[in-house]
């Protein structure tokens, strides 16, 4: 009787374990068959350095990196609806992942430090400050809205065209009339070093610049060419007076789920498509240059760091404004300019 019992027990956990045996098993063959899919929204344009970017380079390593286990479907040229609506869209999860700018600065109050002017030196030194500090605290307070911010990158510096005279000291400036867009942030920048702020919807910018309505406009080189201003621009100072990231942003619940190694090979991904993105920019950037230069014999005027110094004195005032609504600018303005 004893040894029939032991022969039933043996036998009854030979079967126990084969079951959790083949239902681990089988939940494991799960697991590695679960695929995920992504849908990417942007604003910009297919032809775009950062729409390239995403199908050359971002979809490919993304599925690579995970054995195609994560698909990466991308909407560009807002066919998911305009910039506000995916990033709500991203922030409720029904979109994945999105490409925006600086909308959220009303929820986050720290973004408004990309508006003032002459913040940034550069892209270089843009991009280097989101990988300190600064960039930590944006990925935490994306965080709190369910939102994760892994990556940052700008479609350009923001300069001056203009039909009148070469700028390169803020005499050159006064009394000429500019485009901008409508936003105190470069209204008052523009005042500041001495010029009038029209503002003005892109579509009529044109027939004002070649009617004399507006003398000229602050935009980046690409968008100069790309918006047809070129045969009504004389000279383009390049003084970077902005430089407005954008960002690549992922529902947090849906990455939280991810496997590590899945948000590795995100991270990792976006790392290398923001490098690809810059490297296209930059020499479709040499390349406007050129053109504008061959074709319509548009000078181009670099100003350095120490002749941009007094534009940036003038705008001391909007700096000082902003610190003193805002009591932690001063130092985060402080630790942006230490950043080499």
């Amino acid at each position: 009787m004893i040894q029939t019992n032991r022969l039933t027990v043996k036998v009854c956990c030979s079967f126990v374990f084969l079951f959790v045996a083949s239902t681990m098993v089988a939940a494991f063959g799960q697991a590695e068959a679960k695929t995920w899919t992504i849908k990417m929204a942007t604003y910009f344009g297919t032809d775009h350095a950062a729409s390239i970017a995403l199908r050359e380079c971002f979809v490919p390593m993304v599925e690579k990196k995970t054995d195609g286990k994560v698909k990466v479907n991308v909407f560009d040229s807002c066919q998911l609806g305009g910039e506000m609506e995916f990033i709500e869209g991203t922030r409720a999860g029904t979109i994945e992942m999105a490409i925006f700018g600086g909308l959220l600065q009303n929820t986050i109050p720290e973004m408004k430090v990309f508006e003032l002017p002459f913040v940034f030196r550069n892209v270089d030194h843009m991009l280097k400050v989101f990988q300190g500090p600064f960039g930590k605290k944006i990925e935490e307070e994306y965080a709190k809205i369910g939102v994760e911010m892994i990556g940052a990158f700008s479609q350009g510096e923001v300069h001056f065209a203009n039909n009148k005279r070469p700028l390169r000291t803020l005499a050159d400036c006064k009394g000429l009339r500019v485009r901008v867009w409508q936003s105190d942030s470069i209204i008052n920048a523009v005042k500041a070093i001495g010029m009038s702020a029209t503002p003005l919807p892109l579509t009529e910018t044109y027939t004002a610049l070649q009617q004399g309505i507006v003398d000229g406009a602050p935009n980046s080189i690409l968008n100069f060419k790309n918006m047809g201003w070129a045969d009504q621009t004389k000279y383009i100072t390049k003084m970077t007076i902005m430089v407005f990231p954008n960002f690549y942003s992922v529902n947090k619940k849906w990455f939280d789920k991810l496997p590590a190694d899945y948000q590795r090979a995100l991270r990792e991904s976006t790392a290398a498509s923001i490098a690809y993105t810059n490297k296209i920019l930059k020499a479709e950037e040499a390349k406007t240059e050129k053109w504008y230069n061959d074709k319509y014999g548009i000078e181009i005027i670099q100003l350095s760091e120490e002749e941009k110094k007094p534009f940036k004195d003038a705008s001391q005032d909007i700096i000082n404004s902003f610190c003193a609504k805002y009591p932690w600018g001063k130092k985060v303005l402080e630790d942006i300019e230490n950043v080499k």
